[in-house]
């Protein structure tokens, strides 16, 4: 089947269509830098411009605040995150086993009245490892 041109003119839809997109490049021509937009837009984009403005100023259609990067004001700094002797690792691991382990993390949580973190627990196996070995054949013998 050959792809026909669509006469936009008999479709109201695509006439709305193209209307909306020509307003759209108008104001990405007036936001992006102003005055250097078409030349019949620039009174219709000023105009808009301060009813913007107008609104701002009312309090109606308030823009959220813009977020910056970085940390939150007021938030200190330190944790793991942000220490920079910290690494991550990513392991694949049985379903089971993770589910086992946070039902135990949730225990040990419960039972120390302060979170425990499987990050912690890694390390101290992972240290554990390093420092004596391997626990199956420490413990096995």
């Amino acid at each position: 089947m050959g792809r026909e041109r669509i006469d936009r003119t008999a479709n109201p839809l695509a006439a709305m269509m193209d209307e909306s997109l020509e307003e759209l490049e108008r104001e990405d021509a007036f936001g992006a830098s102003e005055g250097e937009g078409h030349a019949g837009s620039a009174p219709e984009a000023g105009e808009r411009h301060e009813r913007r403005a107008s609104a701002v100023g009312s309090g109606v259609g308030r823009a959220a605040p813009v977020r910056r990067a970085g940390r939150r004001p007021g938030r200190p700094r330190g944790g793991r995150n942000s220490d920079p002797n910290m690494v991550p690792i990513s392991a694949k691991i049985d379903r089971e086993v993770r589910f086992a382990v946070d039902r135990v993390l949730a225990e040990q949580s419960r039972l120390q009245g302060r979170p425990v973190y499987m990050a912690e627990v890694i390390e101290r196996l992972l240290r554990f490892y390093v420092e004596r070995g391997d626990p199956y054949e420490i413990f096995s013998g």
